[in-house]
């Protein structure tokens, strides 16, 4: 039986590489990349509970916090700068909230916050150390009422669902019609994609591990800027969708051990996506609906 998209239903596909992790697809209808054996539902819920997983070095950065001159804090600033500070009461929902660390920088900075993580864990620490609304399970779980949210945050989620379509319908739902839905996810026809799809081929399939990096195991699908915008505006998202292109930053994580070659070829790379695109990371600010004529200007 053929693997049918569930961006848009065709049932057609290419198959862009066979690794040991699984099978990546790419949509003849609708250009998405996507896994062919999608992670999602029990399967998904325990992979947040799973101790292994959330203690990451990655997952313990969030949950310190300690220090915001290192990212993912220099994002998450940058995001709150291109926000502009919020209105009066304004509320903020973070979807994949882990252990609260966005959440708390926008409180800092005047919103009230609230949350949506499916570990259980995650959902306790967050509570009881920061004092955050959070609710555990998904966002569908939460029942919030229509237009409740000025901002919806997506950090690093939309890669990790297995119905892309029905999430983004209920957070536009969630959403205030003049509110402001932030995703923010790995560009799929990076430079760095490239190179590790290039590697690939050259080896005859044998050089997997670079792949095996950029398609991670717990990713279901994989967009670029195109197939994202698409994604958006067929979920009615109508409104203006701006596009904000960065580096990798391989090193990021300070308290990850990174090879020095790696670490210096990905800079390289960054600099040549820099001059000439491709470049690895994206956020978009993506507004529900177009400002009624004459309104803020």
């Amino acid at each position: 039986m053929k693997s049918r998209c569930r961006i848009c239903g065709a049932s057609g596909h290419e198959v862009l590489c066979a690794l040991d992790g699984g099978t990546i697809l790419r949509c003849t209808g609708c250009g998405t990349v996507y896994r062919e054996n999608l992670v999602g539902g029990a399967d998904a819920e325990r992979l947040y509970e799973d101790d292994s997983y959330l203690d990451t070095p990655y997952f313990e950065a969030l949950k310190v916090g300690a220090s915001r001159d290192v990212e993912p804090f220099l994002v998450y600033s940058r995001v709150l700068d291109m926000l502009g500070p919020p209105p009066a009461g304004a509320k903020l929902l973070d979807v994949g909230a882990s252990y609260g660390a966005f959440l708390e920088l926008a409180r800092e900075r005047g919103w009230d916050p609230h949350g949506v993580e499916l570990s259980a864990k995650a959902c306790a620490y967050t509570r009881l150390e920061r004092g955050l609304d959070l609710r555990h399970g998904t966002l569908e779980d939460a029942v919030y009422p229509d237009a409740h949210f000025d901002v919806i945050t997506l950090w690093d989620l939309i890669e990790h669902l297995d119905d892309p379509p029905g999430f983004l319908r209920e957070a536009r739902r969630v959403l205030a019609p003049e509110g402001v839905l932030v995703v923010f996810t790995i560009n799929q026809r990076s430079l760095i994609n490239r190179i590790g799809h290039g590697l690939h081929a050259l080896s005859f399939g044998k050089i997997q591990r670079p792949l095996e990096l950029l398609y991670d195991i717990h990713h279901n699908f994989f967009f670029d800027e195109r197939t994202l915008v698409r994604l958006l505006s067929d979920t009615g998202f109508d409104g203006a969708i701006d596009v904000t292109s960065m580096d990798a930053e391989i090193d990021r994580w300070q308290n990850v051990p990174i090879p020095g070659l790696l670490a210096f070829g990905c800079k390289m790379l960054d600099a040549a996506a820099r001059v000439f695109g491709g470049r690895y990371r994206m956020i978009l600010l993506c507004s529900r609906s177009r400002p009624a004529p004459g309104h803020g200007e």
